[in-house]
């Protein structure tokens, strides 16, 4: 098995928590799990709480720093909060998942060897990872579906034979097909350690009803997390054009959305699937700022949006919500009834220069971050689910923002496109 390192990345998506209730030790009092979230950037970790479940505002309970958080949550069950981290210690070389006990108002760091890029979603009693280290291996066919791009190219083995082992080179001769990967790890949180691993790349993804639907290396599909076996739902083509350019079946630059019931792609102002090869890129066959569902292997148009920047969004049952750039229009898609609504908060915000980072959810609830152009100030909102009501905004010296909450802990930035 060959190993080799893999820079950071940025894995992520969305998963879905059941509500809990608890009790902290600390205060013998019954803790509201759905009245809690988090808020990180790479370096703060900011724990929130609605003291008010009939109001929106809300207050901070506590505030903790670490270096290289990715998507940060809060673990009600065992009042915690679980932070993922990428670079740490003396080399930036350490990884793994820092756990802060609210009651003992103490932290530990447990050291994941092949690197953390991210966190993908809750599963069992754990979280799921997704790691950095690069491994080669025998492709299993009984597990499914193998991403053209992860497979190793015979072209490249006969070219390199100094770079590939002996065994790569006779299985090859033999037909035989090896891939690389990262693995996914699950970090059981009663045991604190990786108790099953995956091999697997995904970027991000939301975990449903025990499957993670997620994007590999230019595809989407669905892993069984029982059994590991793998389910194209759609890969990314790539031809070369007449211009020397190229062509992609999928756009670039596009926010992605999972259910259970598909894959839902939305283009943007800034998607594109044609490239001359001298820098001019734009949309062809395609429309910009709608949604698509893959459907048999193909993206096919749903609906047009009625704004012209959309910049992130997320799934909830039926419903697909789109986020304008400036946070100020929403649409609301339920791609059950086929039915659009939309919302306007521009008379809500008076807001200017600042894009989404992520947006979080709640029972009745909306939880926006933003960051300005210089990428330096960040706020903090929430609504209520018509968008018809704002609270007061809440200023932090954080960038690049994630919202995660008990519904929710898929709600990391770099899913937003900008």
């Amino acid at each position: 098995m060959k190993v080799l390192k893999k820079g950071l990345g940025f894995f992520l998506s969305l998963a879905l928590l059941a509500g809990c209730e608890s009790n902290s030790s600390s205060s013998n009092s019954l803790i509201n799990c759905d009245s809690r979230f988090v808020v990180s950037d790479i370096r703060q970790i900011y724990l929130f709480e609605y003291k008010d479940p009939t109001s929106l505002n809300f207050d901070l309970l506590h505030k903790f720093e670490n270096v290289s958080n990715n998507g940060a949550f809060f673990d009600c069950a065992r009042n915690a909060i679980v932070s993922p981290y990428g670079y740490k210690g003396k080399n930036n070389n350490e990884s793994g998942v820092s756990i802060f006990k609210l009651d003992t108002k103490k932290v530990k760091d447990y050291n994941i060897p092949d690197g953390v890029n991210g966190q993908l979603g809750l599963y069992k009693n754990g979280v799921l990872l997704s790691s950095r280290l690069i491994y080669s291996s025998k492709i299993d066919t009984s597990l499914g579906f193998v991403p053209e791009r992860e497979i190793i190219s015979k072209e490249y083995v006969d070219k390199h034979p100094e770079n590939v082992s002996k065994e790569i080179i006779n299985d090859y001769k033999k037909g035989v097909l090896w891939k690389k990967y990262e693995y996914m790890h699950l970090f059981d949180l009663n045991k604190n350690k990786v108790v099953k691993s995956y091999k697997q790349n995904a970027d991000f993804g939301e975990v449903i009803n025990g499957k993670l639907h997620a994007q590999f290396i230019d595809a989407f599909g669905i892993v069984n997390l029982e059994d590991g076996s793998r389910k194209k739902i759609i890969e990314r083509s790539t031809l070369k054009n007449k211009e020397k350019g190229i062509q992609l079946s999928i756009p670039a630059n596009i926010i992605s959305a999972f259910s259970d019931s598909g894959y839902f792609a939305i283009t943007t102002d800034k998607s594109w699937n044609y490239s001359n090869g001298r820098g001019h890129k734009v949309l062809k066959s395609l429309d910009s700022n709608s949604i698509y569902m893959a459907i048999d292997g193909t993206l096919v148009k749903q609906i047009s949006l009625p704004f012209e920047n959309p910049s992130y969004a997320i799934t909830i049952g039926s419903e697909i919500f789109v986020f304008s750039r400036g946070g100020k229009y929403i649409s609301k898609y339920n791609f059950s009834t086929k039915r659009l609504i939309n919302y306007d908060m521009s008379e809500l915000l008076e807001l200017e220069n600042y894009s989404i980072n992520s947006v979080g959810y709640m029972n009745n609830n909306f939880i926006f971050s933003m960051t300005d152009t210089k990428n330096t100030t960040g706020i903090i909102f929430s609504t209520n689910n018509k968008f018809s009501k704002v609270s007061p905004i809440y200023k932090v010296n954080m960038s690049n923002m994630s919202v995660t909450t008990n519904k929710n802990i898929q709600t990391n930035f770099y899913r937003a496109v900008h």
